[in-house]
Parts: structure tokens; sequence; C-alpha cells
């Protein structure tokens, strides 16, 4: 589906009515438990969370090193 994602779209797109995407869409969703249960059921017992929150200016006259040419 291409463009812009909205119930009209979607309504033309999908099986439902516009007026169930809506309410759908309204409805409050646990991203957190959600992401817990696919990882639950998709990995082994052992696993490693690693977060990175190192960000990184994309101008070149803050990349040590990289110059005007870094392109990102």
């Amino acid at each position: 589906m291409g463009g812009r994602y909205n119930s009209l779209q979607m309504e033309r797109e999908g099986d439902y009515r516009e007026h169930a995407y809506r309410n759908n869409f309204e409805k409050g969703f646990d991203v957190l438990k959600f992401n817990k249960e696919l990882i639950k059921q998709n990995t082994s017992r052992d696993i490693i969370i690693a977060f990175d929150p190192s960000y990184i200016a994309k101008s070149g006259k803050h990349i040590p090193g990289v110059g005007y040419f870094y392109s990102g």
C-alpha cells in the first residue's frame, strides 16, 4: 500500500469498512508487552539486550576525520 496510511485508504485496500479501522486505531496498544511476547516466541532462552545512545551529528565539521564529504 503506497502513500499515506489513513482509514479511508485502508478501506480501499483492505477488507473492512473505514469506521472499523478508525475505531481500532483509537484503542490503546501495549507495545512493550507485544515486543516481549514476540521475543519470547522467536528466540532462545539466552538473549542479550544492548542499547547504544550515541547520536552522531551528520554535518561534516562535527565528525572527526570525515570532513565535508560525509553524506550521512
